[in-house]
């Protein structure tokens, strides 16, 4: 018997790996103390405290990963025939 072959193979793959990480840290402190004290009878105080506290953090991570595979087989034989 008389018969035709075809194959068709198809093969897709597709990978998408996306990561993203954001970190922000901020700390501002400040302190001002200032005392003053004047007398005539030959007194003055002064008191001056200044304190800045500053922190800053910045993080970023970005990971993109893309992987794509795309096989594809095609067999025809029209005008050729095998027995079977």
């Amino acid at each position: 018997m008389l018969e035709p072959t075809t194959t068709t193979t198809s093969t897709t793959t597709s990978t998408t790996t996306s990561t993203t990480t954001s970190t922000t840290t901020s700390t501002t402190r400040s302190t001002t103390t200032s005392t003053t004290t004047s007398t005539t009878a030959s007194t003055t105080t002064s008191t001056t405290t200044s304190t800045t506290t500053s922190t800053t953090t910045s993080t970023t991570t970005l990971t993109t990963t893309s992987t794509t595979t795309s096989t594809t087989t095609s067999t025809a034989i029209p005008s050729q025939y095998y027995v079977k």
